[in-house]
């Protein structure tokens, strides 16, 4: 069976904390925000997709207008600050 690796890569990534909706929105370029009244998550609609994000999850914009939610856990794992 075939291996491969990930290239490395430098990417933008937030984290949703349960009061940062709305920069999440305006970063995201999105156009609706439906918001938990608890602030346990969010759903970002955008042109290409709907994401739903858990609080502490972050949001990483892999491709120009594409984003992925990870916990916080898995984003650790994957990405190291610059």
């Amino acid at each position: 069976m075939p291996k491969f690796t990930t290239v490395p890569k430098t990417v933008e990534a937030d984290q949703y904390t349960g009061r940062n909706a709305q920069e999440i929105l305006v970063w995201m370029k999105g156009s609706e925000l439906e918001e938990d009244l608890l602030g346990s998550y969010i759903r970002v609609t955008t042109q290409r997709q709907v994401i739903h994000i858990e609080k502490d999850d972050w949001i990483v914009e892999e491709a120009p207008g594409e984003f992925i939610a990870l916990p916080d856990d898995c984003f650790r794992n994957e990405y190291k600050p610059d």
